[in-house]
């Protein structure tokens, strides 16, 4: 019987490598590029079939306790699971497509060119239009196309979609 739990990192402190560039003595250095107020314990798990290292931060009493809890706890972070999902879809073989998730706290933005991860990131909002106007930035800035590329939704924020769908062609939910 396996006894392993898992433990998820919900921290906003992450960041994706290249799997064939990433230098594990290097982990602190790439955070702290982006994150540089961020401490704890740095850790990182190989994602989207080994292609992508995601880098992420836990608090180091978060992970001490969960340690106590189960010695050989594994750590995850939620985007993982989310990159990871979307990466196995087939509708990603072709085309661009970004993915969206708003939370009560922010929204998760996912971009994908065909296979390829483009961006990972967390953005903190909490209202509809910042969740348009960091969605519209982020698609503008990787010229993904209005007419030819999709974004999905993840949960069906009605408000988001009907003013994402004012500037988008292929919405799906």
């Amino acid at each position: 019987m396996d006894t392993t739990q898992e433990h998820i990192n919900y921290s906003k402190a992450f960041t994706c490598v290249p799997a064939n560039l990433f230098e594990p003595e290097k982990k602190a250095y790439y955070l702290q590029f982006l994150f540089s107020d961020e401490c704890g314990i740095i850790l990182h798990q190989y994602i989207a079939d080994e292609q992508i290292v995601l880098l992420h931060v836990i608090p180091k009493s978060e992970y001490d306790a969960a340690r106590r809890e189960n010695p050989d706890c594994l750590f995850t972070h939620y985007m993982a699971e989310l990159i990871n999902h979307y990466f196995e879809q087939d509708n990603l073989v072709g085309g661009n497509q970004m993915v969206v998730n708003m939370t009560e706290t922010g929204i998760d933005i996912l971009c994908f060119s065909g296979k390829n991860l483009l961006l990972a990131n967390h953005f903190d909002c909490t209202s509809t239009a910042d969740a348009v106007y960091f969605t519209l930035n982020v698609w503008n800035q990787l010229h993904f196309d209005p007419l030819q590329d999709s974004l999905c939704l993840i949960n069906n924020n009605e408000a988001l979609r009907r003013h994402l769908q004012d500037y988008i062609c292929n919405v799906i939910v």
